[in-house]
């Protein structure tokens, strides 16, 4: 017989309070990020989805690397197949973010909520900022 030992039945309503909290724990200390308006943000979530935002590879590595350590510690594993990397940018720019000494696969685009985001800065065939 298997026991469970942490963690809420599939459907209770207490699971996306809990998965907030904890995730909101495990993202709290991240410095890096980019500027928007005055705000720095370094993390786009949507329930379980996370995007982490940084201005070069070496910010985006060193916020992967806190990401996984504190996910860690809090009891979550990051999925590394399904865990992605990319460079929006006005040229292609090749990455090398690690992940628990593994390289992750870096795209040219992905959907990310229903858009298409590509690495020249379109979302859904519109460019960003202009």
């Amino acid at each position: 017989m298997n026991s469970v030992i942490v963690g809420v039945r599939q459907g209770c309503s207490l699971a996306p309070y809990l998965l907030e909290a904890v995730l909101k724990l495990a993202l709290k200390d991240l410095d890096n990020g980019v500027n928007v308006y005055g705000t720095r943000i370094s993390s786009l979530r949507f329930a379980d989805y996370i995007d982490l935002i940084a201005e070069s590879p070496t910010e985006l590595q060193d916020l992967t690397d806190k990401v996984d350590q504190s996910s860690n510690r809090l009891g979550l594993k990051i999925n590394k197949q399904k865990t992605k990397s990319l460079a929006i940018w006005k040229e292609h720019e090749d990455l090398q973010i690690m992940l628990t000494g593994e390289q992750l696969e870096q795209v040219s685009e992905f959907v990310y909520l229903g858009s298409t985001i590509t690495e020249d800065g379109k979302c859904g065939g519109v460019p960003w900022g202009y």
